[in-house]
């Protein structure tokens, strides 16, 4: 097969599991699987080697990694608000090449253990999960270590972003309301409704448990 017919089939692919993707992450109002699934499509389809996926915490404003493609990686890090990449993700639509953002004065301003940490985990990569005008979450990626990511995973990497940005609004959205309706206004507590509810959880599952 000629280099022409692998990059058409590729194309092919992405187009194919980006078409899934979209699917899948509709059908779901779970943030969790919403970050399973992003995180799947891009480990099939680009070139991708560590993917992080980075959310911002409502109380610090800071960029806490949350999820990744491998069970060793560390989420421990987390990236502030302030952070260079964080203000251009914010700005702009683009994905973030670290290569070619190290010539940029912005790059420059960062602190040295921003840095540090950038390249002791190997993010090359980083597109925004951008909602309107706000950023929302950030994913993080390094090449496979063989391969860099060429022009058509950029352009996946972007389109997935976009996707998943929606589909983890929409499940946030759902959370929000799910527990406003489970909440009392003035205590803060779990009411009523809520209450009968993991009732009605705990019956069914006796329920299971007896006819098996």
């Amino acid at each position: 097969m000629s280099d022409e017919q692998c990059f058409y089939q590729k194309e092919i692919q992405q187009s194919q599991e980006l078409k899934d993707f979209s699917q899948s992450v509709s059908r779901t109002l779970r943030v969790g699987e919403i970050l399973r699934n992003t995180v799947n499509v891009l480990k099939e389809t680009t070139n991708a080697g560590r993917i992080y996926i980075c959310l911002r915490d409502k109380k610090s404003g800071e960029y806490q990694a949350v999820y990744s493609n491998r069970p060793l990686n560390d989420l421990t890090f987390s990236l502030k608000a302030d952070n260079p990449v964080v203000t251009w993700l914010t700005r702009n639509e683009d994905c973030v090449v670290i290569r070619d953002f190290r010539s940029s004065t912005a790059y420059k301003s960062m602190w040295e253990s921003e840095k540090h940490m950038f390249s002791e985990l190997g993010i090359e990569y980083c597109a925004g999960l951008r909602q309107n005008d706000d950023l929302a979450g950030i994913i993080a990626i390094s090449g496979d270590g063989h391969r860099n990511l060429n022009h058509n995973d950029l352009a996946m990497l972007s389109s997935v972003s976009s996707v998943a940005s929606i589909a983890i609004k929409n499940a946030r959205l759902y959370e929000a309301a799910w527990t406003e309706a489970r909440t009392d206004e003035l205590t803060g507590l779990l009411n009523r409704k809520y209450f009968y509810e993991i009732l009605d959880e705990e019956y069914e599952k006796i329920k299971r448990v007896r006819l098996h």
